[in-house]
């Protein structure tokens, strides 16, 4: 491992290799010779485990693409592990830099003053001018020159002026010039997010030092905001990365129960390495009736960047072309409802050509409704055909069906109340890995015990640490690159029920069902690969083979109270039950756990408090690449308390617990007290 840093380099950065005691859970270094790298101090490390060697711990830092001479080989259990790469013509040509950045105090601050003069009722002139001081490191006199920038904008506009010949028309107009020189740097973004991108602009880390000049100029008929008429006209150039024009056309107008809807928006831009071409069209019409709304809109989004001296297509923002054609209801109506149809063609750029890299035909049909003030109901389908020409060889078919529902409902007064999330769709699975890493001591949930003796962190390894000395390390879930198409179903419900707060008042068998109440939820989230309908469609449909199932999260709840309010006498019987599988690289991992509960609790006088838990039940872990982790466990648990609480500023508890666990996977039987 060589770290090697130059004269122009140290009051950056300094080498991050710190001397540390022997600890195999790290990947650590020995100091192994200093040399000389063409006048460069550099020091050579070399990875190590043995004892007797003075051991570094080394922080490696991600300094961008060519601006180190590390690059990430792979990661283990505890740690990652950088290998040194050779410059190639005095390039560098790793990522990553045995080295730690100092961060240095920096400021930015900046000062503006405008002014107006109102030249009629309706028209206005402006100016305005903005400086900036922005040091990046305030320990350094070096490059100052950059730190301080200005801005200039100043301009005519016109706003609201009445138009005699158009009836409730107003005019508007604006012109105006913005010039912002190569080193005004503002404190918060002041253009809209989309501004750069829609010149095909990437300013990158470091913004290029080059002067801003910017013209607009445009005009507006406006009656309301279904009939009108605008025009804006963009110039821009910043040096060689912004050369080009924006035009902005926006119509809008109401003939009868037709409704026309037009925007476009087109951009030339020319750089000192490509031609960029960005058309953008959204055009559409529509006819209200009393009761539906039947329409049609074209959606146009066409961008391509083209090599400066040829024909060559070599990247694109967004290409598409889309046809929409719907029916919705009147939003007068109680109940609102729509049909849509829309084709969609994308195209990608491919050996230099723009070509035809998807085909999708999607359906969608929505429903919202209030039955009455107390329901509500929500439905959306989804249906979408996709083509892929993009894959090699046939065009690949795709289908996806997505069906979402959402239910509320109260009843009697509030005293039920029900909530209910349903939805089912298809669609890719992605698999993953896990790795185990090195964190602080106390920081984690994992700790590694070598049962083996061999040295060698194994996955089986790895146990849910108890004491916070042995959490030191956590598991992280990796994703691959590989997918397996699957059916998913979600279902979620949550019901809370009371009986009528009245019967309080009264006498008998309703006095004491008054004080009863019951909260319960139910998460199902699953993936299988079967394509029984009934599989795929009813979350509690347990009969599917294990293989077929990718993922699945499963948590219900139930807990029944009595006199949950009462602070002086209250029970509480609950019951729950979670289950957790999921497939990754090496096979599946399932674990489960369901309990019982019970909880009492009773104020003895103004002093003195008992509450009693008792819980019961099992807990499941199983796989298919780890069996020798396989486990049931059977578990009891006892905790009293008593508690002293003489004023409202102190309380003295003493509680006593008691469990017993049982694994009854494996021989002999494993206990625990």
């Amino acid at each position: 491992l060589l770290s090697s840093v130059g004269d122009s380099l140290e009051k950056a950065v300094k080498i991050s290799a710190t001397e540390t005691p022997y600890n195999k859970d790290e990947i650590l270094y020995a100091k192994k010779d200093t040399i000389d790298l063409d006048g460069n101090v550099a020091t050579i490390f070399e990875y190590t485990t043995g004892e007797d060697s003075v051991l570094y711990r080394v922080v490696f830092s991600d300094m961008g693409d060519g601006n180190g001479d590390y690059v990430l080989t792979n990661s283990t259990a505890n740690g990652r592990i950088y290998q040194w790469v050779s410059p190639t013509g005095g390039q560098r040509q790793g990522r990553y830099a045995p080295v730690v950045r100092l961060p240095a105090p920096n400021k930015k601050n900046m000062a503006t003053i405008g002014g107006g003069f109102e030249l009629s009722k309706y028209e206005k002139v402006f100016a305005e001018v903005a400086f900036s001081n922005n040091d990046l490191n305030l320990f350094s006199d070096l490059d100052n020159e950059d730190n301080k920038g200005f801005a200039l904008k100043g301009g005519f506009e016109s706003k609201n002026r009445p138009v005699g010949f158009m009836k409730n028309y107003r005019f508007s107009a604006l012109a105006n010039y913005e010039f912002d020189n190569e080193y005004f740097t503002p404190i918060d973004r002041f253009r809209y997010i989309e501004f750069d991108r829609d010149w095909s602009y990437a300013p990158g880390e470091k913004p290029d030092k080059s002067p801003d000049h910017i013209l607009n100029l445009g005009v507006a008929l406006e009656k309301d905001a279904l009939n009108r008429l605008s025009y804006k006209f963009v110039r821009r150039k910043r040096d060689v990365y912004v050369d080009g024009i924006q035009q902005y056309a926006d119509f809008s107008q109401r003939i009868g129960r037709f409704q026309i809807v037009t925007d476009g928006f087109f951009m030339k831009n020319t750089t000192q390495t490509f031609h960029s071409d960005w058309n953008r069209v959204n055009a559409g019409v529509s006819y209200k009736s009393r009761f539906l709304v039947p329409g049609y809109k074209f959606t146009l989004d066409e961008n391509a960047l083209t090599a400066i001296g040829t024909d060559s297509v070599t990247g694109t923002q967004m290409n598409y072309k889309e046809h929409l054609f719907f029916i919705n209801s009147n939003d007068t109506l109680k109940t609102q409802f729509g049909l849509s149809y829309s084709i969609r063609e994308d195209r990608k750029p491919q050996a230099g050509e723009l070509l035809r890299s998807d085909a999708s035909n999607t359906t969608r049909f929505f429903v919202k409704t209030s039955v009455n003030p107390n329901q509500k109901l929500n439905l959306l389908v989804t249906y979408r055909q996709n083509t892929n020409y993009l894959t090699g060889g046939a065009p690949k078919d795709e289908n996806t069906l997505i069906i979402r529902t959402d239910w509320y409902a109260n009843f009697f007064k509030r005293h039920v109340r029900s909530d209910l999330t349903y939805a089912v769709g298809n669609g890719r699975q992605l698999k993953r890995e896990f790795v185990f890493v090195q964190v602080p001591t106390g920081k984690g949930t994992h700790t590694w015990r070598d049962d083996n003796g061999d040295g060698i962190k194994d996955l089986s390894e790895f146990y849910i640490a108890i004491n916070p000395d042995e959490k030191n390390y956590i598991k992280v879930f990796v994703p691959t690159s590989e997918y397996i198409f699957a059916y998913e179903n979600t279902f979620n419900y949550r019901l809370n029920f009371e009986l009528p707060r009245k019967w309080k008042k009264e006498s008998g068998i309703r006095k004491l069902l008054s004080r009863l109440s019951v909260s319960s939820a139910w998460n199902v989230n699953k993936r299988i690969t079967n394509s029984d309908l009934a599989a795929r469609l009813l979350p509690f449909y347990n009969d599917i083979p294990p293989e077929d199932i990718l993922s699945l999260k499963e948590t219900v709840r139930t807990r029944l109270f009595f006199n949950r309010a009462n602070p002086g006498l209250g029970f509480d019987f609950g019951y729950l039950r979670t289950g957790n599988k999921q497939l990754l690289t090496q096979g599946f991992e399932e674990r489960g756990m369901e309990n019982f509960s019970a909880n009492a609790r009773v104020n003895l006088n103004k002093l003195y408090s008992l509450k009693v838990l008792y819980l019961w039940g099992q807990t499941t872990s199983s796989s298919d690449f780890l069996s020798g982790r396989n486990y049931l466990i059977s578990q009891q648990k006892i905790m009293p308390e008593i508690s002293w609480q003489p004023g409202t500023n102190f309380r003295w508890s003493v509680r006593y617990g008691y469990s017993a666990k049982e694994n009854t996977t494996g021989e002999p039987k494993e206990t625990a007290k």
